[in-house]
Order: C-alpha cells, then structure tokens, then sequence
C-alpha cells in the first residue's frame, strides 16, 4: 500500500489491519456457508473467487479505490474459507478434531506469515507485485484442483456422515412415537 499507493504506512497498517480482520469476521459465516452446501463446494466457489482475484490484480495493478475493493473482496474470500476449511475437520478426521485443527491452523499461520514475504521478494525481485498476484493466483488454481480431484471422496464421507445423522434422527423420532 505504501509503495503501489503511496499511502503513509500508518494508513496503510490500519487498511490492512481492517481487511484482516473483516477476514476473521467472516469466518463462521464461512462455517455456516459450508454446513448449508458442504466445505468442499463452498472451497470451490471460494478458490475460483481467490485465483480470479489475484490475477485479476496482476494483470491490472488498478489504481487505490479498485485495489482496495480486490483486496477487501480477497481478504473476505480468505475469511470464509477459512470457515469452510474448518466444517470440514471434525467430519474427516473423526477422534482427531483437535490435532487438526491445531495443525490446520498452523499451516494458516504459516502461510499469513509467507504471504507478505512472498510479496516482498516479487516486489524486490521484478519493481512490482504482479508475480506475488500470479503466485498466490496459482497457488489457489492449485488447491481449486486438488479439491477436485478429491472432491468425491470428501463429499461421500461427508454425504455419509449427514446421511446418517439424518437417519440417526428418524430413529429417534420413530422412536419417540412407538412409545
């Protein structure tokens, strides 16, 4: 912000510290997102809209007022697929919620910490940040296709998983009323 805009650092710390955390705010309605329609296809849509994003600032560095609506709508993205990232553990990993969450997590830390690093070397490495755009634009056409990929698998797990808390429900009711 400071060096594509020219803003004063004060100014553009406080920016990024709002799109940070509108990102974290967003993060159960990305949960509740994924209960309605499963973590998978909300990842999906999510993944698309990053990846689309990210080129769409590499190919046009837009001035201020676009690059703050691509960095908002980027931060929004990353906050609800965070969400729809965490609906998922406790269905893939029944018995071991707690040790992925806390390594899910992690890797996130991680990658929030490369992430303005990764911009800084495309910033130092080529005077712009349109290769830091086009890595994390690939990286996240990357996962886009891993969820494909793995797509039939995670949704007949979790397909099983609400068919039979689905079924669980019926017995209970049927239960209820042989009583």
């Amino acid at each position: 912000m400071t060096t594509q805009y020219g803003m004063a650092k004060v100014d553009a710390g406080l920016l990024m510290s709002l799109f940070a955390f509108t990102g974290a705010i967003v993060r159960p309605f990305g949960g509740w997102l994924a209960d309605r329609v499963t973590g998978v296809r909300s990842l999906l849509v999510l993944l698309v809209c990053i990846s689309v994003l990210d080129f769409t600032f590499a190919a046009w560095m837009p001035p201020v007022g676009g690059g703050i609506a691509i960095l908002l709508a980027l931060y929004l993205c990353f906050g609800l697929g965070n969400g729809s990232t965490f609906q998922l553990v406790p269905q893939r990993w029944k018995g071991k919620t707690g040790v992925m969450t806390g390594i899910i997590g992690a890797a996130g830390g991680i990658g929030g910490f490369y992430l303005p690093v990764i911009m800084g070397i495309a910033k130092d490495s080529t005077s712009s940040y349109q290769m830091g755009f086009v890595t994390f634009g690939v990286l996240a056409a990357g996962a886009f296709a891993s969820v494909v990929i793995l797509r039939h698998e995670w949704l007949e797990w979790a397909t099983v998983t609400s068919r039979a808390a689905v079924d669980s429900d019926a017995d209970l009711e049927g239960a209820v009323h042989a009583e």
